[in-house]
């Protein structure tokens, strides 16, 4: 509960000392965005490399008779395409592209937050995507104009796809504001009453600060501060090895995300300034390692691990073949 705990602080004082008219750059902002992404976003999925030559082996047994290095080059070579796709729908389809990433991005986040979202009926789990989606939606319902200039720099060349989007956002708002209230009462009804307070005072913690702080602010505290060390907790939990073989496994794709996201910096830096390039680079590119990211774990999570713990009759099991292969 420290984790929770400290994010509400984080987000409260925030939006209190902007209340209080303190502020920072956007230049400012995207620095401390691009640093939180490289230390946390990006290695909270530096395990995918291990876990698709796993989840490989299990959905073509001929592939294990591969050696490793073979199958992680068919796997890197997938993994990497379907990025390239990704960042080539920014150019070909902008509106399609970022649409589709905002709704992969909520389920995604919501996944993060509720572990047995495949069990849950169908409106349980729109509720579980309502709130992992609160960064998307409530920025654009109460920071209209701020949201649609952030677009309008991300997306390359099409300005009229970011009026359009936020458009769409502020008028589902009611239903995604519904779809969370249902979420709310769900999970005071299967929480501890501790549990469930802080549950209820994070959210709204994060609606205030998603309401007051500037959206690159706010985003940088859920999706590093929350969703990230989240996701790296989590890891940690199932590695069976220690903290630093856990580090040294998160390393090679970590650092290789790292040096992509440093070519398309350059790349796009040669038509903006330093922030708003960075802030190109970011959000592009998160989208391209998210849908891979994504699609691997549903892949894995849906199909494969119920198979792995079938087979080892137990889930210490799981961690330690993946951590294996």
């Amino acid at each position: 509960m420290k984790h929770p705990a400290l994010l509400i602080s984080i987000a409260i004082a925030a939006s209190c000392a902007y209340c209080a008219g303190y502020s920072l750059s956007f230049g400012g902002i995207a620095l401390i965005m691009a640093t939180g992404v490289a230390i946390v976003g990006l290695p909270h999925g530096g395990m995918d490399h291990r876990i698709g030559i796993s989840t490989v082996a299990h959905l073509a047994p001929t592939a294990r008779r591969q050696n490793k290095p073979a199958m992680l080059a068919v796997f890197m070579g997938l993994y990497l395409s379907l990025a390239a796709v990704v960042i080539a729908g920014w150019y070909i389809s902008p509106l399609f592209t970022i649409s589709s990433f905002f709704v992969l991005a909520a389920w995604h986040f919501g996944l993060e937050e509720e572990s047995t979202v495949g069990r849950l009926s169908w409106i349980d789990q729109l509720g579980v995507i309502a709130r992992g989606g609160m960064v998307i939606w409530c920025t654009a319902l109460f920071r209209p104009a701020e949201v649609t200039s952030l677009l309008q720099t991300i997306l390359p060349g099409d300005s009229a796809a970011s009026s359009q989007i936020v458009l769409g956002l502020s008028v589902l708002s009611p239903v995604f504001a519904g779809l969370l209230a249902h979420d709310l009462i769900r999970c005071l009804g299967k929480l501890s009453r501790r549990d469930g307070f802080l549950s209820v005072l994070r959210i709204g913690s994060f609606a205030l600060m998603f309401a007051i702080c500037p959206v690159l602010l706010s985003f940088t505290i859920y999706f590093c501060g929350w969703h990230s060390i989240r996701g790296l907790i989590n890891l940690r939990h199932s590695y069976e090895g220690s903290t630093k073989q856990l580090t040294r496994q998160l390393l090679p794709m970590s650092l290789l995300a790292i040096l992509l996201f440093f070519g398309g910096f350059v790349f796009f830096r040669s038509e903006l300034g330093a922030a708003d390039a960075t802030v190109r680079t970011i959000f592009i590119g998160l989208s391209a390692v998210a849908v891979p990211h994504l699609l691997l774990h549903v892949v894995d999570d849906f199909l494969v691990s119920p198979q792995r713990a079938e087979n080892h009759h137990g889930g210490n099991h799981v961690a330690a073949e993946v951590a294996a292969w």
